[in-house]
């Protein structure tokens, strides 16, 4: 074979190698989510919009108080709930007792209030049906004094936030829930414990009697407006959660709040 003839077969043997489709060629496979940023030494945050931190295999929520401190470097962040899942990654789970609804959690207040709900069912003189679980922080509740009693009703409030993409008070993430309880017909004297013009959206079993929805429109309702009530009555008392925006969500919250009110008498 020709010096020449010998150089052309190294020229085809190389060529026919670089396009061999038997060749893997390397491809760009990046995980989702980001990695954490470094602030400091020993402060460790997710990059703006990439707010679901994870740890292990366990994601939290933006605003999820429970996550560990600045100081853990978290393992990955996420724009999304759906994102941190496709990635094999989940909620942690509720607390002993409590329960996850979506992306809400419910826990036991604490401090108890079972002695403010003992000392108002001396005073209004009925049983009364307090929180035992309740959305968000378990020290979600509002300071109302002593007693909790205005006008002859029990009024407890709280507040909670969710994740990004949450229907609560328009134009915010966070949400306030009422716990409204008086003898039946005492809303039509006072104001707070319903809406003006409330529309009834629906009958739904509650605690074993019937009760109904009731959507209250954004303006003139006082302390209601915008809300999403869920009303029963049971053995002349009238009872009521209340929180803002009627979504699905909110009512699942609304229902589970009130299935797990524990009765106390005085």
């Amino acid at each position: 074979m020709t010096r020449v003839s010998i150089g052309l077969v190294l020229v085809l043997l190389t060529l026919a190698c670089s396009n061999n489709p038997l060749v893997p060629h390397p491809s760009p496979s990046p995980l989702p989510g980001v990695t954490a940023r470094a602030v400091a030494s020993d402060l460790f945050v997710c990059p703006g919009g990439y707010g679901w931190a994870a740890y292990g295999d366990i994601v939290y929520a933006p605003n999820d108080t429970t996550k560990p401190t600045a100081e853990v470097r978290p393992d990955r962040c996420f724009t999304s709930l759906d994102q941190a899942s496709a990635a094999r990654f989940h909620l942690h789970p509720p607390p002993p007792g409590g329960m996850l609804i979506e992306t809400i959690y419910l826990v036991a207040p604490a401090p108890p209030i079972t002695p403010i709900c003992r000392k108002a069912a001396r005073e209004l003189g009925f049983t009364v049906l307090c929180p035992g679980l309740i959305p968000g922080d378990a020290n979600s509740m509002a300071n109302c004094d002593t007693d909790c009693i205005f006008l002859k009703a029990l009024v407890l409030a709280f507040s909670f936030s969710g994740p990004p993409g949450y229907v609560g008070i328009p134009g915010q993430i966070g949400n306030h829930l009422f716990v409204l309880e008086s003898r039946a017909g005492r809303d039509s004297k006072v104001g707070f414990l319903t809406c003006f013009d409330g529309r009834s959206a629906g009958d739904v079993t509650i605690r074993g009697t019937i009760g109904r929805w009731v959507t209250c429109p954004s303006n003139g309702s006082g302390m209601n407006s915008g809300h999403v009530m869920l009303v029963w009555v049971d053995g002349g008392v009238r009872y009521a959660v209340s929180l803002h925006s009627d979504t699905d969500l909110n009512r699942r919250i609304a229902l589970a709040v009130a299935e797990r009110l524990i009765p106390v008498t005085g």
